[in-house]
C-alpha cells in the first residue's frame, strides 16, 4: 500500500532485472486476504507475513530463505558442473569414435592385403622365387608397420588428441614412403601398380600421425575404386623450392566419381555406401577424416575426378610454426 508504486509492483520490477531477479522477497503487510497473498506469490514473492508480526518469526523466515537461496546456488553450481562434465564426456566419446574409425581404416586394408597374399602363396604352384620373395617382403613390411601402429596407439605419450595438433619435426619423404608400403600387399593382391615420385623433404613440422592417416586413407580409397591392372600415383613435391610448403597428390586410374558424389564427399555419411571394384565397402567416413586432419593443419584439399577415368586428391600443406 505504498504511494506511487505498491509492493507488488516493486517486486515485479525487481524480478524483471537480471541482477536482482534471484533475490528472495518476503512480503510484510497488513493485507491478509487470501487473494492478496496469492498475488504476492504470483509476482515472485517467496513468503508472506501479515501484521502484526513477531520479530523472532520474521528473523526465522528470513534466515530460512537465505539458507534456501544458498542451497539453490550450490545446486545451480552442481548442475553447471554436471553439464560441463556431460559436454566433456560427449567430446571424449566423439574422439573415441573417431579414433576407432581411424584404426579401422588403418588396419582393414593392410590386413586384407596380407590375408590375400597368403592365400595366393597357398594356392599358387607355378610362382617363381622372385615373385615369392616380393610377396614375403610386402607381408613383412606391412606386418612391421601394423606393429608400429599398435605401439603408437598404446603409447599415450605420443598419441595426440583427435582434434588437436601435436607437431614435431619429421622426415616427410619417409613418412609418405612408409604409408605407401603399408598398402603394398593390397595393391599386389589386387594387381594394382604404384607409381611413386617423392621430392626429398627432410625437416618438416607437422602432426605425423594425422598426416600419415590422411595419406593412408586416400591410398585406401584409391585401392578400393581402381580395378585390376590400374595404377595409383603418389607424389610429394616442394612448392616453388619453398621448404616450408609441400603438395601431396594421390591419383588413380579408377572408376572416378559423379558430380553428385563429389558434392557430398566430405560429409562422412556412413549410409552413403559405395562399393569398390572388388566389392569393397566404402562409406566416405575416411575422406571426412582426411579433410578434418588437413583443416587442423590449416591446409587445403581438393579433388579432380571424372567417371570412368579416375580421381586425384591434392593436399596443400604449409609447415606448422615451431
Amino acid at each position: 500500500m505504498m504511494p506511487e508504486m505498491d509492493g507488488f509492483e516493486v517486486c515485479k520490477k525487481l524480478k524483471e532485472q537480471e541482477e536482482y531477479k534471484d533475490i528472495p522477497v518476503i512480503f510484510l503487510s497488513a493485507l491478509s486476504e487470501t487473494d492478496t497473498k496469492v498475488k504476492g506469490f504470483d509476482v515472485g514473492g517467496v513468503d508472506y507475513i501479515t501484521k502484526p508480526f513477531q520479530r523472532q518469526e520474521v528473523l526465522a523466515r528470513i534466515d530460512l530463505q537465505i539458507k534456501l537461496r544458498r542451497l539453490q546456488q550450490q545446486l545451480e553450481l552442481k548442475v553447471d558442473e554436471l553439464r560441463e562434465r556431460e559436454k566433456l564426456l560427449k567430446r571424449l566419446n566423439q574422439e573415441k569414435d573417431d579414433l576407432m574409425r581411424i584404426v579401422s581404416h588403418d588396419f582393414r586394408n593392410p590386413v586384407t592385403g596380407i590375408v590375400g597374399l597368403i592365400e595366393v602363396l597357398r594356392t599358387s604352384d607355378d610362382m617363381s622365387d622372385d615373385q615369392k620373395n616380393e610377396i614375403y617382403g610386402a607381408i613383412k613390411e606391412s606386418g612391421q608397420k601394423l606393429i608400429q601402429l599398435v605401439n603408437n596407439l598404446l603409447d599415450k605419450k605420443s598419441e595426440s588428441s583427435i582434434n588437436k595438433i601435436n607437431a614435431k619435426e619429421v622426415n616427410f619423404t619417409k613418412l609418405v614412403e612408409d604409408t605407401v608400403e603399408l598398402h603394398r600387399p593390397t595393391a599386389i593382391n589386387k594387381g594394382i601398380f604404384f607409381d611413386v615420385e617423392l621430392d626429398y623433404i627432410l625437416n618438416f613440422y607437422l602432426d605425423r600421425h594425422k598426416i600419415e592417416q590422411a595419406i593412408s586413407n586416400l591410398i585406401s580409397n584409391a585401392l578400393k575404386f581402381t580395378p585390376e591392372g590400374g595404377t595409383i600415383s603418389v607424389k610429394l613435391e616442394k612448392v616453388d623450392k619453398d621448404p616450408q610448403k609441400a603438395i601431396i597428390e594421390v591419383s588413380d586410374t579408377g572408376i572416378g566419381m559423379s558430380e553428385d558424389v563429389i558434392n557430398n564427399l566430405w560429409d562422412g555419411d556412413s549410409e552413403k555406401v559405395r562399393y569398390g571394384t572388388s566389392g569393397e565397402k566404402g562409406s566416405g567416413i575416411g575422406l571426412s577424416l582426411v579433410k578434418g586432419f588437413v583443416d587442423l593443419h590449416d591446409g587445403e584439399i581438393r579433388v579432380d575426378s571424372e567417371e570412368g577415368k579416375g580421381t586425384s586428391f591434392i593436399i596443400n600443406l604449409t609447415e606448422i610454426k615451431k
